[in-house]
């Protein structure tokens, strides 16, 4: 009975997911296809996956907010009959160009996943739009550089698989080629396609709540930008709206006034303050709100007792 309630607490979890999910990128496909470029490998049965057409394609990609991801669909040639490679990757940290993180040592994809069996509707031009559900979701940051390699996988040495051009950003695609020396270079356009998932809102937490004059209380802000300067305000005066431009937001609280001082976040967008109480606010009703550079927290309306 327990692994059957389990069963269908992951299911009805997935079910959520699925009903939640939007493009958080979308790079629809450019005119009639644009440059198609081939990303593909040979599954040698050898083990040596040495074809002259091995070629595979990383896609940059950098989220307004953070989301987390579930579903990804692309454009290109009909699926290989072995289908697809997909994979993740972060920015390398060691280069100032805009390169997945593949060449030091421990580096390598984040996430990475066969996908043998993928939807396909065709669309014209021998174009189809294909289609996988994620191994697992994946929570990614916002404001932060990500890669996704999408690599038919081949049964013969001279298969080809090539991904359409889509109207992206204007940064190009990172590409490899066993034949051109095994070299890593960028070429000009972008790639079509679309990664849906939930979108993670910022979130303010106050503990205790509600706040005990003359003690300390905890503010916790999750899922805000990493390794950026955060700011926590109070209002007395309750709900409102007030345009701070130095942080291009508006805040959600009449007449503002900064709680502490600013704390920079950590890489998961992750930041506390624990701040002293007055006693004289006892019995006064206060509102909070945390904000950053173009994202701001929900209002937290607590009381001082």
């Amino acid at each position: 009975m327990k692994l059957a309630l389990f069963a269908l607490a992951a299911a009805l979890s997935g079910a959520t997911l699925a009903l939640g999910q939007i493009p958080v990128i979308d790079q629809p496909l450019f005119n009639t296809g644009g440059n198609l470029r081939m990303s593909q490998l040979w599954q040698d049965p050898s083990g040596q996956n040495d074809s002259d057409l091995d070629a595979i394609l990383y896609e940059d990609f950098k989220l307004t907010q953070g989301a987390t991801l579930a579903r990804v669909s692309w454009i290109g040639d009909p699926s290989p009959s072995l289908g697809f490679r997909i994979a993740f990757y972060p920015q390398d940290p060691n280069s100032i160009s805009l390169q997945p993180d593949i060449f030091r040592q421990g580096g390598g994809p984040f996430d990475e996943h066969d996908y043998p069996s993928v939807t396909q509707t065709p669309i014209g031009n021998n174009l189809y739009r294909l289609e996988a559900q994620l191994a697992r979701p994946l929570d990614l940051l916002a404001d932060t550089q990500y890669f996704i390699a999408i690599i038919g996988l081949t049964p013969q040495p001279f298969n080809t698989w090539r991904w359409a051009q889509g109207v992206g950003p204007g940064t190009g695609t990172f590409w490899w080629q066993r034949a051109d020396g095994g070299r890593y270079y960028r070429v000009g356009d972008d790639r079509a396609m679309t990664l849906y998932g939930q979108v993670i809102t910022p979130t303010l937490t106050i503990s205790p709540d509600p706040l005990v004059a003359g003690q300390n209380a905890t503010f916790t802000i999750d899922n805000t930008t990493p390794s950026t300067r955060a700011y926590l305000v109070y209002s007395l005066r309750g709900p409102g709206s007030t345009r701070v431009n130095q942080l291009n937001v508006t805040l959600d609280l009449a007449q503002p006034a900064q709680a502490g001082s600013p704390k920079t976040t950590n890489g998961n967008g992750h930041a506390v303050w624990n701040l002293p109480i007055p006693i004289s606010g006892r019995g006064h009703n206060i509102w909070f709100q945390a904000a950053q550079y173009g994202v701001k927290t929900n209002a937290v309306a607590t009381r001082m007792n």
